[in-house]
């Protein structure tokens, strides 16, 4: 499941920075509301990416946990 997330994160990574990458080319074309539209769908990848990304942290400290989980008493 990790897996899966890690790949989503990478992706909408990637997606951003293809954004951020237009929104700057239009910044320099003084195309402004063209560049709020490519800034908002790279916060919206952004958004998505850290979820993943998130997702992905929690599911191996609960496969970490679970290794650990064998008390010493």
């Amino acid at each position: 499941m990790a897996h899966d997330h890690h790949k989503e994160a990478a992706y909408h990574f990637g997606e951003a920075a293809k954004h951020h990458q237009k929104a700057q080319e239009l910044h320099e074309a003084d195309e402004h509301e063209k560049e709020a539209h490519e800034a908002y769908q790279a916060q919206g990848h952004h958004n998505l990416a850290d979820h993943h990304a998130k997702a992905a942290a929690e599911h191996h400290a609960e496969g970490h946990d679970k290794e650990h989980s064998d008390s010493i008493a």
